[in-house]
């Protein structure tokens, strides 16, 4: 990296004082903080970097639509966390319909850094491999939501949030690094990089009441300053950025 890309490295993790001041001066909820701390940012690296744009929407929409409408599914219905509309629309009265647009800021931005700033190859064309990963995670998400509808039920799975993070946070992704190491760097710098995002963030979220945690099945609860949270949650802040890049070299890109 030279010395240009880490004043711009430099710049973005600064960003994240100014996005905290002004989240809790108007941040009422999680999409507009999202504005602040994702957006603005990945506008920035969109202009400097034009040509990776169609991929990286692309690959964050992958993510998405599997993400939000399973995922999100199981972790409202058992109380993993409860995160409060402003579109006021809930899929089968479950999880909001907001969270469709803040997964894909969120995973827009991510990508956006690590292509910018840690990557090497760039390769700019979405490999084949990726449709086929793309029509499977759209059917899965469909047929999940259509199996919901018609049943009419609440589906729950007890301590859902342990599950996700020990399977989809941890178990899967030290698989493929161990299959393809040469991106174990690239994935840790990255996830450094968002560890003082992630932790603001989320402070302005539970002080502004974005978003609770009204389950029980939980395995523990930290506390940091004067907000509490479970320890799912303190997983999730460390381990969700590195996660899905290694999920993006695996499905989208070259895994180097």
């Amino acid at each position: 990296m030279n010395q240009h890309k880490k004043k711009e490295l430099l710049l973005l993790l600064l960003w994240n004082i100014p996005a905290f001041g002004l989240s809790f001066l108007i941040g009422s909820n999680y999409i507009i903080t999202a504005v602040l701390f994702f957006v603005i940012p990945a506008i920035y690296l969109s202009i400097k970097r034009p040509s990776i744009i169609k991929k990286i929407f692309s690959s964050a929409v992958v993510i998405l639509v599997p993400s939000v409408s399973i995922l999100n599914y199981f972790a409202h219905t058992d109380g993993s966390y409860y995160n409060f509309s402003i579109i006021g629309i809930r899929i089968f009265g479950v999880y909001p319909i907001d969270d469709f647009l803040w997964g894909f800021l969120y995973f827009y931005y991510i990508l956006m850094v690590y292509e910018y700033f840690f990557e090497k190859e760039r390769i700019l064309k979405t490999p084949k491999r990726t449709i086929v990963f793309e029509i499977i995670g759209f059917s899965c998400a469909l047929l999940f939501s259509f199996a919901v509808y018609v049943s009419g039920h609440i589906f729950t799975i007890s301590y859902f949030y342990a599950w996700l993070v020990g399977i989809v946070f941890l178990f899967l992704p030290i698989l493929i690094l161990y299959n393809h190491p040469r991106i174990f760097k690239k994935t840790i710098l990255v996830g450094l990089f968002f560890i003082p995002l992630s932790f603001l963030y989320e402070y302005v979220a539970i002080s502004k009441v974005n978003w609770i945690f009204p389950g029980h099945h939980f395995l523990g609860y930290v506390t940091l300053f004067n907000i509490s949270f479970p320890l799912e949650e303190m997983l999730w802040l460390l381990l969700a950025a590195p996660s899905v890049i290694v999920y993006y070299e695996f499905f989208a890109d070259d895994e180097v």
